[in-house]
């Protein structure tokens, strides 16, 4: 009897996508992520080929189970908005969307081989999206090395299928797939020096540029919670980090704020998920708070070791995880203690009073987050890696939308974000006083002065009233 063809041609699909990504990419220019997707979908198709002649004879060797799983698809939608926020204020992120798909692509068929290659059916649903929706809110590789960003998402594959343990009952993967990978990538780039093969600064400060991305995620994180219970681990980091904070701030030893934008999505999209995390309320509770901590000891250690702290939030998931048994044990133990507490217990289970209670604390901190200190002295060392030209420029229209309308920044700033949006994007068009505005907060704020020259430069190109502003800023740099 012959295999399913059916079966077959669904791995076939996600093969011929990957040729069809290849393809776009080449078109884009693109060659590097062109050759990668290329490569691997010839070496899927003979990976494919191989299987079929070991088990033509086998009807059963390439059965699909349908795997639909209600967390899956609705992360889809909470990293889709999440990404869509984003791409509003960065370019670079519908530049990448088509190489996101590419690895969900890769991931679906690298998912049906290894299913097949071990005699097991392929349980087909929307697994791969989170996996690698969640990587790349995190970490890109430069499309100079595509081919190590398909090695993350197979590492992601790896981990699920052979790092695994024994918990109530069930066989189930041990590390948070993301953040095993992401951990030792970071940790294999930072030994062999080779940060530079990363976007890394550009991917955190990007999230600075658009005005209200923390509200955002707590509308995101508030909507995850409703639907699942994951607010203890949320608001048990979210507490940890803002206490680290607020008792260091006192002696000068506190970052600039309680947590940056990457870490809230950490805390919303990252630790959260329930194959990884504890059972019981107590147990996640306590794995948030030693997940914020985590979180605060990671920032320190990659700063005084000169570092690039954008791996702060991941590092940590591995090692909590690697806990998680010891989180439910002791969740377990409290829940003993308190046998003859029912009424309590009942009341403080309540979701909905834990979600009020990280909404109360979010609100109380987001100013901390927003309104940063012109008098901060940042007690770390100097960071090493800058964020590109690209992006200290769109951070330099941020901060000019900001300087002439203060209340884009305001906590929950959402109608004078919409009001003034057309200043922003005027800002980005090639006119000479946008030139001048950018030149001006690049030099007075960001300390960019070649950027800001350049800029300079250009308006006066434009307009040569701005002539005279520009040989004033070049006597100025040459004394």
């Amino acid at each position: 009897m012959k295999p399913k063809r059916t079966s077959q041609q669904w791995l076939l699909a996600f093969n011929l996508s990957l040729i069809g990504f290849a393809g776009m990419m080449f078109l884009r220019g693109s060659q590097v992520p062109a050759i990668s997707l290329l490569a691997t979908a010839l070496g899927f198709l003979t990976w494919q080929a191989a299987l079929y002649l070991r088990d033509r004879r086998n009807d059963d060797a390439f059965e699909i189970i349908p795997n639909i799983q209600r967390p899956h698809y609705y992360q889809i939608f909470f990293q889709g908005s999440v990404y869509l926020y984003w791409s509003i204020y960065w370019d670079e992120v519908r530049v990448w969307a088509p190489l996101i798909l590419a690895q969900i692509a890769f991931s679906y068929a690298l998912e049906a081989l290894l299913s097949w290659s071990r005699r097991r059916n392929w349980r087909l649903g929307f697994g791969p999206w989170p996996i690698v929706g969640s990587i790349n809110l995190f970490f890109w590789f430069k499309e100079d090395y595509f081919f190590l960003q398909l090695l993350l998402i197979a590492g992601t594959q790896v981990s699920k299928e052979f790092i695994t343990w024994q918990r109530d009952g069930r066989r189930v993967h041990i590390f948070n797939p993301s953040a095993i990978v992401l951990a030792i990538t970071g940790l294999g780039i930072m030994l062999t020096g080779r940060i530079d093969t990363a976007v890394g600064a550009d991917l955190i400060n990007s999230f600075n540029i658009a005005p209200n991305f923390f509200e955002v995620l707590l509308f995101v994180g508030l909507t995850v919670q409703f639907f699942f219970s994951t607010t203890l681990v949320t608001f048990g980091a979210a507490l940890s980090l803002s206490i680290i904070f607020f008792s260091l701030k006192s002696v000068g030893l506190a970052p600039q704020t309680p947590f940056d934008t990457s870490v809230l999505i950490g805390l919303t999209l990252l630790v959260t998920d329930p194959q990884t995390s504890p059972k019981n309320r107590i147990g996640k509770f306590l794995f948030g708070l030693c997940y914020g901590a985590g979180i605060f000891a990671s920032y320190a250690i990659l700063r005084y070791v000169q570092q690039p702290s954008f791996f702060d939030k991941i590092m940590p998931v591995v090692v909590v995880n690697l806990l998680v048994k010891q989180f439910d044990g002791v969740g377990n133990w409290i829940f003993g203690r308190m046998s003859g507490m029912q009424g309590m217990i009942h009341v403080l289970g309540n979701r909905f009073l834990h979600m009020g209670a990280y909404a109360v604390l979010f609100v109380i901190v987001l100013p901390s987050l927003k309104v940063r200190d012109p008098e901060f002295v940042d007690p770390f060392p100097d960071q090493l890696l800058r964020p590109s030209p690209p992006v200290q420029e769109s951070l330099a229209i941020a901060i000019a939308v900001d300087k002439k309308y203060p209340d884009v920044r305001k906590p929950f700033g959402f109608v004078a974000e919409i009001a003034h949006f057309n200043y922003r994007v005027e800002l980005n068009q090639d006119i000479a006083r946008s030139h001048l505005s950018i030149a001006i907060v690049l030099h007075d704020v960001l300390g960019e002065n070649d950027l800001a020259m350049k800029r300079l430069e250009r308006a006066a190109e434009l307009d040569p009233q701005y002539t005279p502003a520009l040989n004033q800023a070049k006597a100025s740099m040459s004394r």
